[in-house]
């Protein structure tokens, strides 16, 4: 967590990471507790409590105010650590609930890319915008590991149906009852779009954040892309490769 400038430019700080690190909230002296959807907050009034108890217990570095003014410094510090807890808890409540939104607009767009999607003519443009939104998201410097994990996994359904659906095409076009329709309905992306995605997929491979379960679907992800896009790759690169 990161602390405000006044704590950490003066002989607070010590003090303060004493108290912030205890975050069992079954041990005794916790300050944390959980709310009813499960986010560990900060009880601002424990806090509060907690700080004037250490300074007037002696903690080392503060162990009497001689003065007036060494008095009023530890009031305005306080009063700093307590707005800051309180942005702390909001900024914490705001991104569980859009983790939650989100969790929820995933489970929608993996039902119509699997069932409803089918059916509209410009299918291809819009899991492509789909796609590239995801990417572009998890690979923003302010989006969480939760976050990047579960817009990765909508990236993930959109490249394999794009992949399912262009061979599908493929075996179709032998058949005679391929239409007009269905050649338009299957349009394939452009080469633009293709090394746009790539782009925004190494840039989410590279995010400063991440975790074995978000790099084994990112590879899944590279791996749908290249199957995706054989018709750009080199004919003398060998199919086992591909």
């Amino acid at each position: 967590m990161q602390l405000p400038q006044i704590v950490s430019s003066r002989k607070y700080d010590s003090l303060v990471e004493d108290i912030l690190g205890n975050r069992d909230t079954s041990v005794s002296g916790s300050i944390y507790y959980y709310s009813e959807r499960g986010d560990r907050l900060i009880d601002l009034s424990s806090f509060s409590n907690k700080l004037w108890q250490k300074l007037h217990s002696g903690f080392p570095q503060m162990d009497s105010f001689t003065n007036v003014a060494e008095l009023s410094e530890a009031r305005e510090t306080i009063q700093q650590l307590l707005k800051w807890g309180w942005k702390y808890n909001r900024n914490l409540e705001e991104q569980a609930a859009q983790l939650h939104m989100l969790a929820g607009w995933s489970q929608i767009v993996e039902v119509s890319a699997c069932r409803r999607i089918s059916s509209l003519d410009n299918r291809s443009e819009i899991l492509y915008r789909l796609l590239d939104a995801s990417l572009s998201a998890s690979a923003s410097p302010d989006c969480s590991l939760k976050m990047a994990f579960v817009l990765t996994q909508v990236a993930l359904t959109c490249i394999a149906k794009l992949r399912d659906d262009r061979f599908s095409f493929q075996g179709a076009l032998s058949s005679d009852t391929v239409t007009c329709l269905d050649v338009m309905m299957v349009k394939h992306l452009s080469t633009g779009a293709c090394n746009s995605v790539l782009f925004k997929l190494v840039m989410a491979i590279l995010r400063h954040e991440s975790s074995e379960s978000l790099r084994r679907r990112q590879y899944a992800l590279l791996l749908s892309y290249f199957q995706y896009c054989q018709h750009m790759i080199a004919l003398d690169v060998p199919t086992s490769v591909v």
